[in-house]
């Protein structure tokens, strides 16, 4: 079986394939890549909280050295012409005025939930310090609105939802995500990203050593990448000779970007508000 497609036809589709398989890939590269180090089970339904009074904050009890990232939820009201801006802090405590590290956003769209993604300098904290994470809020017409996911029941103890600095919200903490600085440099910070949890996952569930979680995704990731060289050159056999070799490279690289999308998962870009506080 040969598939007769024009010349033409099956060199663009080729060169389309591979350009945007390389594109993608460029996108992860260029991506930082952070591990994640504690989460809110899934199990919790977020709930929002309207910031009336402007400001709203979060102590957290750094849990390992090298934090350099928390996720926070987001959903806002706004009028494109009139922005809210809202300023993110990074404190020693709740009554430190001046922050360790600081940014300011404007959100100039509505979004029923921003994955807000707060990256640091990870040598700023260490393991055990107690941190404060101010948002202040500014809005830029009266029918506008900012809210805060957040999760109800004391479900962190290690730290405090508070309102305007000073109340301390009970039985409830804003919804986050930890991460810390990855050990290896790019590219192997990808498979650390992938590893790690599962390692996490085991240690916490009291399941198989680290050792044997390792290898497992050492066989995994192998198996994975012989299907794809393996499979790329059968399929790449149903074209004429003189175009199996072009044909071969297109499918390796647009099955390469379908594993790393897939391994990306919800730390893929789209979609995402990345602010770097400095």
């Amino acid at each position: 079986m040969r598939l007769h497609l024009p010349r033409y036809t099956l060199l663009t589709v080729t060169l389309v394939v591979s350009i945007l398989a390389i594109l993608w890939m460029l996108t992860l590269a260029g991506q930082p890549v952070h591990i994640p180090v504690q989460n809110f089970s899934k199990g919790h339904i977020p709930h929002y909280t309207q910031a009336l009074s402007g400001v709203k904050g979060q102590t957290i009890t750094v849990p390992v050295d090298s934090l350099s990232r928390i996720d926070v939820w987001i959903r806002t009201r706004v009028n494109a012409s009139q922005p809210i801006e809202v300023r993110f802090e990074l404190t020693r405590g709740v009554d430190e005025v001046e922050p360790i590290a600081s940014a300011v956003v404007e959100f100039n769209s509505s979004s029923p939930a921003w994955q807000t993604r707060i990256t640091f300098d990870p040598r700023l904290v260490s393991q055990g310090d107690t941190i404060y994470l101010r948002m202040k809020s500014i809005l830029g017409s009266p029918s506008a609105s900012i809210s805060y996911a957040y999760v109800r029941g004391n479900l962190y103890p290690e730290g405090e939802l508070f309102d305007l600095n000073r109340v301390e919200v009970p039985d409830q903490d804003l919804r986050f995500k930890l991460y810390r600085h990855p050990i290896m440099p790019k590219p192997l910070a990808w498979l650390e990203a992938t590893i790690a949890p599962a390692l996490s996952a085991s240690e916490q569930a009291l399941g198989p050593p680290a050792w044997i979680v390792g290898v497992l995704a050492a066989l995994v990731i192998t198996s994975v990448t012989a299907f794809v060289i393996i499979t790329s050159g059968l399929i790449a056999r149903l074209c004429p000779n003189e175009y199996r070799r072009r044909a071969s490279l297109a499918l390796l690289l647009a099955q390469s970007a379908t594993v790393l999308a897939i391994l990306a998962g919800s730390e893929a870009p789209l979609g995402k508000l990345w602010v770097h506080l400095s």
